[in-house]
């Protein structure tokens, strides 16, 4: 009884939280420490995505103060590589004095939030990236720590803010159990034999657990069912409940870090679950008085009240969407709402400051035991080709495991999601990613994985020190390409016996060979009109856009306002619409013919010709979006049928197709929409963009062929490019090497029976 009684006493709350914004700074310094290697090759002027010309596209396309809201950072003083490199030091400076305690230290807490979110710029979009803006937020509102050699605080906290602690390590924890235990079926309980195996970086001990009995992995999964779902809310409760939640937390914490390596997830989670073991303070301790008793209460009371109902707000879509769901395009239910317009506007302005989050990540379906990466190989022949080895993950049958927490390699993690078509360089961009309204990039799906393929043409030492193993130190090689491979983990005996912890297989070539292009960065930052078509709202705010509605409404010609706040010329006009719309159309209804409607374009025009011929077709999209929105959105008639804002972006493509007296006359007189009689399939819908942007419609292609025999993540109804799963999926590619042939039973035991380890010359691709 003493030993139950003690445990209901949990911790001094003093020390709870004395130790709490401790942990918030020891995690801005393991986070500031671990970004600052990677940050030159990731947002340096010579790395993958420069955030130099990043607010350099910002201030062009969005002139004025709200530019400073709209991409908030201290890189807007000074986008010098040495500035960019002083930040992540500067930050562990504050995170290391946070932690010692004391005058101040709450003050270090401010400048570490500004200083991490300064780094935004370079996707800090995963959820440990998230949980510490949340959590530094937070921390924002607690009493300073003693200095060191003290541990406790200098008071205790209000019970709004002890509140808000505990509700985020449920929000958090509740968001992954949504989209992880929601809508499961029977032999999902065999998650982790894949999910073990398809991580980005499993550890040694995770390597092993893959390979545990059936039962042991399902008891696990039962393990993982009572720590997210029933744990959670003991958290609000008082006394010997929310011990046990703590216990049951950081349990799992403790579990998920032994065998995978997912930044500092576990370890920040894991240590904030300190703020349970106050088990006496409760909300309901507030009073009346204690939220009017001085001004700083009652902003403490309103702010948090507002942050908790914005999380709410949020906690439905927990999801891999969390960063990009406030800026989807909701005018079929805003339309004609104010209030509602009003709401999303609030938190569409909110986002780019990181102050709310939902959690969850994976879905709720176990997967065979594959991954699939993508693999950067060099040449100086187009012959011989040399891999660029990731530093911790597997790429190769004797890749080691590694234990890689708290350090996030973000080029290791980043390129497994991109190499399977979830990139902001995609049409998945308005679903993963973050939000980030130049990750979109003109010309192919490889922005983001070509850009890397650039860099290392360039010999670029910022990019090449990402990875461990660089061949060509001497001089960088004459051409690039990138290549799939499929891994599955070799058994324990084959592992002890011979070393090989991997069979591997060769996919196919996801980005052909080439050399090096100086359009790649050239224009990797799209102008307004060719963001993603679901960025709408970003399109909207655009004074070039804006300015050419405009100037059409007071009368200027429509071939002249399609041109007017851009380099777009007159001329340019005439040869979209006499020469490039008729042969791009040519083809029409035959997604096959479409691949070489793409091939004879691109050698007609030329990329950069092609790519201002997609700006003035978007431009035309975009001013017939706004004469036709009210048909669509609203009540006016004749309606236009109820589609997705990605269908009816594809329809205004095939009304330009349809050439320029059909485009006339439905901006005439909309009716004439309402009585077109060209058929609408899917291969119409898709024809403009799989000749445009061929090799991003046949990117996704191949990955859904792929996703559809290992999973079916895909198979729900998700608005977007993925409305046209099972057209896109049916194309096999020229070079498809070879695809897993996945049959999972009821039980959730996976058969890949064609995936045998291959004879070692045939690890790498044919030259």
């Amino acid at each position: 009884m003493e030993s139950l009684a003690w445990l209901r006493a949990g911790a001094p709350p003093e020390l709870v939280w004395g130790l709490v914004p401790r942990i918030v700074g020891a995690l801005y310094t393991i986070a500031f420490a671990s970004l600052s290697g990677q940050l030159l090759g990731l947002v340096g002027s010579r790395g993958i995505s420069p955030a130099r010309e990043q607010l350099a596209a910002m201030r062009a396309h969005f002139p004025g103060p709200l530019r400073f809201v709209r991409l908030p950072t201290l890189l807007w003083l000074s986008p010098s590589d040495r500035f960019l490199r002083a930040l992540p030091w500067l930050g562990m400076a504050a995170g290391l004095y946070a932690v010692l305690g004391g005058p101040g230290s709450i003050w270090a807490l401010a400048a570490c939030f500004v200083l991490y979110l300064s780094l935004d710029v370079a996707a800090l979009m995963f959820p440990w990236d998230c949980l510490l803006f949340e959590a530094g937020l937070l921390a924002l509102f607690l009493p300073e720590p003693r200095c060191l050699p003290e541990l406790g605080a200098s008071a205790l906290p209000l019970p709004v803010v002890a509140f808000a602690f505990r509700f985020l390590l449920v929000r958090l924890m509740w968001g992954f159990a949504l989209l992880k235990f929601v809508g499961t079926k029977r032999g999902d309980n065999l998650y982790l034999q894949g999910f073990l195996a398809w991580m980005p970086m499993c550890t040694p001990l995770g390597f092993r657990v893959q390979h545990a009995p059936t039962w042991l992995l399902r008891a696990s999964y039962g393990f993982m069912l009572f720590a997210e779902v029933a744990c959670p809310p003991l958290a609000f409760f008082t006394g010997l409940p929310r011990v046990v939640a703590a216990v049951g937390l950081s349990s799992l914490m403790l579990g998920i870090w032994a065998t995978g390596n997912w930044g500092f997830f576990n370890l920040g989670y894991g240590a904030l679950c300190v703020v349970l073991l106050d088990t006496e303070s409760s909300l309901f301790d507030t009073s009346w008085q204690t939220i009017t008793g001085s001004p700083g209460a009652l902003f403490v009371h309103v702010a948090l009240l507002l942050h908790s109902f914005g999380a709410l707000l949020y906690f439905p879509t927990s999801s891999w969407a969390t960063h990009t769901v406030s800026h989807w395009p909701f005018d079929d239910y805003s339309w004609g709402r104010p209030l509602l317009r009003g709401l999303i506007a609030v938190f569409r302005a909110l986002s780019p400051f990181r102050l709310m989050h939902g959690y969850g990540v994976f879905p709720p379906n176990s997967a065979p035991p594959i991954k699939v990466i993508p693999v950067f190989e060099g040449s100086r022949d187009g012959s011989t080709w040399l891999s660029y080895e990731y530093r911790y993950m597997p790429m190769s049958p004797t890749s080691r495991s590694p234990i890689v927490a708290p350090h996030h390699p973000r080029l290791d993690h980043l390129c497994v999601y991109a190499g399977s078509g979830m990139s902001e360089s995609d049409y998945l961009a308005s679903l993963v990613g973050g939000s980030k309204v130049y990750g979109f990039s003109p010309f192919s799906h490889f922005s983001w994985l070509h850009r890397v393929c650039e860099r290392l043409l360039e010999g670029e030492p910022s990019v090449r020190g990402l990875f461990a193993l660089a061949p060509f130190a001497d001089a960088p090689p004459t051409y690039m390409r990138i290549s799939l491979r499929a891994l599955t983990p070799a058994s324990l005996e084959t592992h002890a016996r011979t070393g090989q912890g991997w069979h591997v297989r060769h996919v196919g070539t996801l980005l052909s060979a080439r050399a090096r292009d100086p359009l790649v960065f050239a224009h990797w930052l799209s102008p307004p009109e060719l963001f993603h078509p679901d960025a709408l709202h970003w399109r909207r705010k655009s004074p070039a856009l804006s300015g050419m509605l405009t100037a059409l409404a007071s009368g200027v010609p429509l071939e002249r306002a399609v041109c007017l706040h851009s380099d777009l010329r007159a001329d340019e006009v005439t040869t979209f619409w006499d020469e490039f719309v008729p042969l791009v159309a040519s083809t029409r209804g035959d997604l096959a013919a479409a691949d070489e409607t793409a091939r004879a374009v691109h050698a007609r025009f030329g990329k950069q010709a092609v790519l201002r011929f997609e700006r003035l077709a978007e431009r035309y999209v975009f001013v017939l979006r706004s004469r036709l929105e009210p048909y669509f959105f609203g009540k006016l008639e004749p309606r236009i049928a109820k589609r997705s804002n990605f269908r009816f972006h594809l329809l205004l493509h095939e009304l330009i197709l349809d050439g320029r007296e059909q485009v006339e006359q439905v901006l005439l007189s909309p009716a004439v929409l309402a009585a077109r009689t060209a058929p609408e399939t899917e291969q119409t819908a898709l024809h403009f963009i799989t000749v445009v942007r061929n090799e991003t419609v046949r990117f996704h292609g191949r990955t859904l062929r792929i996703a559809r025999r290992m999973t079916n993540v895909f198979e729900q109804e998700i608005p977007g490019i993925l409305e046209f799963r099972d057209l896109l999926s049916q194309a096999t590619p020229l070079d498809e090497a070879w695809l897993p042939d996945c049959q999972r039973s009821d039980s959730g035991v996976w058969r890949c029976d064609n995936f045998v380890a291959p004879p070692a010359l045939s690890v790498e691709p044919e030259g």
